[in-house]
Order: structure tokens, then C-alpha cells, then sequence
């Protein structure tokens, strides 16, 4: 009976003496623990996002064009585009390019080749181009027809000239392989457990890597509860600039693993707009601000609206490879060491 006493009488003195702590104090350690969950976290951002930045990289596409110009009174038509006809009725031909940037990311590595995965509208040009003149539809102005086109990967180890070995426009997802010098630095094979946008729910924070303006950044984002269109991409409020085109995205958890890959940022929400600007002869001069007499054309154009990106989700970028092991074992690799380090 006196032992039970005793005890009794430590268990209330103790919550006596805890509940008598200053308020301060108590204030004081509540704050220095959040404070060392929230450097923690950083911590483990920071190494997350180091881990990350070696195995991601620039991709620069440039396409060269042959552009054949016609008067308007040949009235030359797509369908009547042959070798001969841009021999005799072209009035001019010249060499331009068209150009476009992105990021991708390692997927694959070997003793000589590296495997990189982006999206297939940064590697993807048209064949042909055609322009005609506003008065008649039908009659070209000019035809551009692509004669060679060249993908480089840069700002990794062991950069160079990629070649393109499958895409899916419609995933937009493409392959790139690069041959590399097994005696260089090369960069390693993205280090992340796959996971599924659908497994995280609203507001879990996610990174995106890439080049936007063709400089390296990581932006954070928040995802939206993935509601699927055409169950091949989700959405995040990321700012979507161009150049982050096949940045990977990786999801924060709070549980180990603490980072997850769920996908690869694609494209934005945008307004399409029409405007009128004038039609200019290559002869002709104009004064900027000054007054403009002769006909006008209707163009178009694309303002994104920023907050609303789309990204291809981890799921469909593993079907991708899968359906291309033909073509990819073509050109020397084994699907079964995808993202294997």
C-alpha cells in the first residue's frame, strides 16, 4: 500500500513539475523541434534534387530546310511538287533551319551507348512545310522541304550528337540514344523509384527539372489529383516555360522513399489567338510605328497560360519502351536494364 502511495505521489509530482514549465520554454522546444524536421526536409530536397540534376540534360534539335519560291501566277500546288518542278518553276531557292530546345534525362547506360528519354515534339520536325498566298489558298508562296536534321545532348558528362531511335507523337515521348567514350565521366542512370501519379493525391509537392530559356532550374509545383485525359497525362500548377519540355518530375513523400518518379513534364495549357500583320514583300521596306498601305494577313499564335502544365505520367513512358523493343534492340539496347544504375 505504501509502495503503491509512492508512486502515485512521482506520477503527480512529475506532471506537476511539467505542467509548471515556463510557457516560454515549452513555446521554445516546440519551435527548435519543427525547426530541425524542416531542415531536415530541406536536407533531403537538396540531395534529392543533386542526385538529379547529374543524370538531366539539354536537348538542342536544329532541322535544315530547302525553301523553293514560286511567282503566284505558276500557281504551283502541293500536289504537283516533284524534283522537276522545283528544277524549272522555283524562282529561288535557300537554306534555312528551324530549331528547338529541350531536356532529357538518362535512362539507360552501357559501355558504349547512353539512352535518354524526352518529349517527341522537341525531336520531331515536319518533313515539308508549305506557305501560300493569302489570295489564293491553294497556289504556294514557297515550299520547305527538310534535307538533314541533327539532336545534340549537352550539359551532362560525355555530351555529344544523340540519334533519334523511337517516338510516340501521340504520348509524346521519344528515345534518344547516344554513343558514348567508355573511357569519359558518363552520366549516371536516373536514380528514383518509379511510382504512379494516381497514388499521390491533392497537393502533394512534386520538382520538375529542366531548361527553361536554356538554363538549368528546378521549379516546384504542387499536383492536382490526377484525373486522367486519355489516361496518358497529369497535372501540376508548375510555371511551364519553353525549354522544360521532358523535364523529369519527381513527387515528395512522407515516407521512405522520400522521392518518387512519376513522369515527365510535356506541355502547357494555352489561348489561341488570331491577329492581323502585313504582308511583306522581301523587297519591300516599311517604317516601324509608321503607316502601312497594302494587304494584311491573318496569323496565328500561342500564349501559354501559365499555372497549368501537363506531364506524361511514369506509366506510359514504361509502355513506350516496351512497345519499341524492336526498334531499340535495333540499335543495341536490352529493355530489361531500363533504369537500372
Amino acid at each position: 500500500m505504501v509502495a503503491k502511495t509512492n508512486s502515485a505521489l512521482l506520477i503527480l509530482a512529475t506532471l506537476f513539475l511539467t505542467a509548471c514549465l515556463p510557457t516560454q520554454m515549452l513555446k521554445k522546444h516546440t519551435s527548435v523541434n519543427r525547426q530541425k524536421v524542416f531542415s531536415g526536409n530541406i536536407a533531403r530536397v537538396n540531395n534529392a534534387l543533386e542526385h538529379l540534376s547529374k543524370s538531366v540534360g539539354k536537348v538542342s534539335t536544329i532541322a535544315f530546310y530547302m525553301t523553293y519560291s514560286f511567282f503566284k501566277q505558276e500557281n504551283i500546288v502541293p500536289a504537283l511538287i516533284t524534283d522537276s518542278v522545283l528544277n524549272v518553276a522555283a524562282i529561288s531557292k535557300t537554306l534555312t533551319n528551324q530549331a528547338f530546345s529541350g531536356t532529357a534525362w538518362v535512362v539507360y547506360s552501357s559501355s558504349d551507348i547512353i539512352g535518354l528519354i524526352t518529349c517527341a515534339h522537341v525531336v520531331i520536325f515536319p518533313d515539308t512545310i508549305y506557305s501560300f498566298y493569302p489570295e489564293n489558298s491553294k497556289s504556294l508562296i514557297n515550299v520547305a522541304i527538310k534535307t538533314k536534321q541533327k539532336i545534340y545532348i549537352t550539359s551532362i558528362a560525355n555530351e555529344g550528337e544523340a540519334t533519334l531511335v523511337a517516338y510516340d507523337k501521340v504520348s509524346d515521348i521519344a528515345l534518344l540514344k547516344l554513343n558514348v567514350d567508355s573511357e569519359k565521366e558518363r552520366p549516371p542512370v536516373i536514380g528514383f523509384e518509379k511510382g504512379k501519379s494516381s497514388n499521390f493525391g491533392w497537393g502533394t509537392p512534386v520538382y520538375i527539372m529542366g531548361f527553361p530559356q536554356g538554363k538549368k532550374l528546378v521549379t516546384r509545383a504542387i499536383l492536382s489529383k490526377p484525373r486522367r485525359l486519355n489516361n496518358d497525362f497529369f497535372v501540376t500548377d508548375a510555371l511551364y516555360n519553353r525549354g522544360i519540355s521532358g523535364g523529369p518530375v519527381i513527387a515528395q513523400s512522407d515516407k521512405i522513399p522520400y522521392f518518387k518518379l512519376i513522369g515527365m513534364a510535356a506541355s502547357a495549357s494555352v489561348n489561341r489567338i488570331m491577329y492581323l500583320e502585313p504582308h511583306v514583300e522581301k523587297s519591300q521596306t516599311f517604317i516601324p510605328q509608321g503607316i502601312f498601305r497594302g494587304d494584311a494577313v491573318i496569323n496565328t499564335a500561342q500564349v501559354i497560360k501559365y499555372g497549368i502544365t501537363y506531364s506524361v505520367g511514369m506509366e506510359n513512358i514504361i509502355k513506350f519502351i516496351y512497345e519499341n523493343n524492336e526498334a531499340l534492340t535495333r540499335n543495341g539496347f536490352v529493355v530489361d536494364y531500363f533504369f537500372k544504375k
